[in-house]
C-alpha cells in the first residue's frame, strides 16, 4: 500500500514538473488548465469535430499523464471518438500505473465493451463492478443502457432503482430512474420521482421533469407554478423559460406566450430552438411581420441550424413573397445542400418568381 502511494505520488508529481517545464503556474491552475482543455475538447465532440478532440486529448495524455489517466471526462472524449482500441490499451497502461483508480478503470473497461456493441460482456462487467463497487454509478447506468439498446425496458429500470438506493445523491442515477417512468407514460410515478429528485438534489432538470408530468396529467397551474419558479431559481438556464412559453401555448394563452418567448430572446440571442416557436406564437396573435423579420435574424444569427433555416423560408412562401422564398431557398440548398424539401420548394419558388416578374 505504502509503495502504491508513493508511485502515485511521483506520478503527480512528474506531471506538474512536466507543466512547469514550459509554464510557471500553481498547482491549482494547471489543473484549471487542464479542465478547460478536456471542457474544448468536449464541446468539439458534441459539434461533430471529432479530429479535433482526438488532437486535444492526444496532447494531454502526451503532456499531462496523470490527470488525463485519471479523469473518467478525459477517457470518455477518447472512447467517444470511437477509438475503442485505443482506449482499451490505455486504459490497461493506467490500471497498472495507478491502482488506487482501479473503481474508474473497472468502469472504463464496462463502458468500452458497451461502446462495441458487446451487451453480454458489459452486463457482465457491470455485474462485477457493482459487486466490487456498489455504490459506483457507472455499474447502473452502463448496465441499464445495455438492456434498454436490447428492449428490456423493465430490467433497466430495476437496475436503476437498485443504483438510486445505493447511491441516493447521484444526479445521473436519480435522473434517469424518473426518466424511465416518464418514458413509459406512468405520469403519476415519474412525478413522484421527479419531485423526490428536486427536494434532494434541485438541478434545472428535475423541475423540467416535474413540469412535464404535471402537464400530462392536466395539472396546468401547478405546472406553471413550477416553471415560474424555475424561471427565477435559474436565470442564466433557457430551458425553463423554454418550456414556460411552451406551457402558455399549450394553454391557449398566445400573447403570453409572445411575451415569454421574447424575454427568453432577450436574454438568450442564441438560443436557436426558440426563434421557430417564437415566430409560431406571433403568426397565432396575427403578427406576421414581426415572426417573418425574427426568423430573419435567426437565420442570420444561426446559418447552421437547419430548423430556423427551413421556417425562414416557409415564411417567405407564405406570404407569398416569391422572391424572397426564392432566395430564402437557395441559401438553405447552400447550406444544406442534401435538404430534400429545399431542393423541392426552390425549383417551385422560382416558377412562381418568373411568373410574377
Amino acid at each position: 500500500m505504502i509503495l502504491r502511494s508513493l508511485t502515485d505520488w511521483i506520478e503527480r508529481r512528474r506531471s506538474l514538473r512536466e507543466y512547469r517545464a514550459f509554464n510557471t503556474t500553481s498547482g491549482d491552475a494547471y489543473a484549471g488548465f487542464f479542465d478547460d482543455q478536456i471542457g474544448i475538447a468536449r464541446d468539439s465532440l458534441d459539434r461533430g469535430a471529432h479530429e479535433k478532440a482526438l488532437q486535444i486529448w492526444r496532447l494531454m495524455h502526451a503532456n499531462y499523464s496523470y490527470l488525463t489517466l485519471t479523469s473518467e471526462k478525459a477517457f470518455r472524449i477518447l472512447i467517444e471518438v470511437g477509438h475503442l482500441n485505443e482506449a482499451e490499451i490505455v486504459v490497461a497502461e493506467a490500471s497498472k500505473r495507478f491502482p488506487r483508480h482501479r473503481e474508474l478503470y473497472a468502469a472504463l473497461t464496462a463502458h468500452i465493451a458497451y461502446k462495441a456493441g458487446d451487451h453480454p460482456k458489459a452486463l457482465i462487467l457491470c455485474e462485477q463492478l457493482r459487486r466490487r463497487f456498489p455504490r459506483s454509478p457507472n455499474g447502473y447506468t452502463i448496465a441499464a443502457d445495455c438492456h434498454h439498446d436490447l428492449g428490456q425496458t423493465h430490467e433497466a429500470e430495476n437496475i436503476l432503482r437498485l443504483g438510486v438506493n445505493k447511491a441516493p445523491n447521484d444526479l445521473d442515477l436519480a435522473a434517469r430512474f424518473a426518466r424511465a417512468a416518464s418514458a413509459r407514460l406512468d405520469w403519476t410515478a415519474g412525478l413522484e420521482r421527479w419531485t423526490k429528485l428536486w427536494n434532494h438534489l434541485a438541478p434545472t432538470i428535475a423541475c423540467l421533469g416535474q413540469a412535464e408530468c404535471l402537464r400530462q396529467l392536466g395539472r396546468f397551474d401547478e405546472a406553471e407554478t413550477v416553471l415560474s419558479d424555475a424561471c427565477e431559481r435559474f436565470p442564466m438556464n433557457p430551458w425553463p423559460f423554454a418550456e414556460h412559453a411552451d406551457l402558455a401555448t399549450l394553454t391557449g394563452h398566445h400573447e403570453s406566450a409572445v411575451a415569454r418567448w421574447q424575454i427568453l430572446l432577450n436574454q438568450f440571442p442564441g438560443f436557436d430552438p426558440a426563434y421557430p416557436k417564437a415566430a409560431a406564437a406571433m403568426r397565432t396573435t396575427g403578427r406576421d411581420d414581426d415572426a417573418d423579420h425574427l426568423l430573419q435574424v435567426g437565420m442570420t444569427r444561426s446559418p447552421g441550424d437547419l430548423a430556423i433555416n427551413l421556417e425562414c423560408a416557409r415564411s417567405a412562401d407564405r406570404r407569398g413573397d416569391h422572391g424572397a422564398a426564392a432566395d430564402r431557398w437557395a441559401t438553405v440548398i447552400a447550406r444544406f445542400p442534401d435538404c430534400t424539401e429545399a431542393l423541392a420548394h426552390v425549383r417551385l419558388a422560382n416558377r412562381n418568381a418568373g411568373a410574377t416578374s
